[in-house]
């Protein structure tokens, strides 16, 4: 059965995200295969423009984010941001944000994974939508435990600022 992909010429991450994948055009330009819920879209942007897009929609730069995951995990590569001001949105890349093969996952809708053998994965999200991905376990495992490690230390960091003096 083939998706019905709805094309979009801007796309900024909102909590119904579930990835953001790669998709190379014929005259070599790289789209966004996006997962919203149940929906797929296709977005003239690659993702790592939709990612800084949406970190600008939510007050901040992509640098920034960057810069402050790097503070507080001293995580140098792959790094995984909050995307939101909120620190609901989490996503992790899969490869090096500059390499054209890289995807984008958020945390909150990842429900498993399956080692399929061969360098690939089977997400399982949430609402059951799986995608087979060619990313290692191993590595898209260890991402999930980076941005859960993150998260947690961010989540702390908030806890403790509103403990009174």
């Amino acid at each position: 059965m083939s998706e019905k992909k709805n094309n979009l010429d801007l796309y900024e991450v909102n909590y119904h995200t579930l990835a953001i994948l790669p998709e190379l055009q014929k005259n070599g330009d790289v789209y966004s295969k996006i997962y919203e819920g149940a929906n797929v879209y296709m977005c003239k942007l690659p993702p790592s423009k939709i990612i800084k897009r949406s970190c600008e929609y939510f007050g901040c730069t992509y640098e920034g984010k960057r810069k402050g995951t790097r503070v507080l995990m001293n995580y140098k590569h792959k790094l995984p941001i909050s995307i939101d001001s909120k620190s609901t949105i989490y996503a992790f890349p899969t490869h090096s944000p500059t390499n054209h093969a890289c995807m984008w996952f958020f945390l909150h809708h990842i429900s498993d994974r399956i080692i399929e053998g061969g360098g690939k994965t089977t997400v399982i999200f949430r609402n059951n939508r799986r995608l087979s991905i060619n990313v290692s376990f191993h590595t898209f495992n260890n991402q999930i435990l980076r941005t859960n490690l993150l998260q947690t230390k961010i989540r702390h960091n908030q806890e403790d600022s509103e403990k009174p003096l």
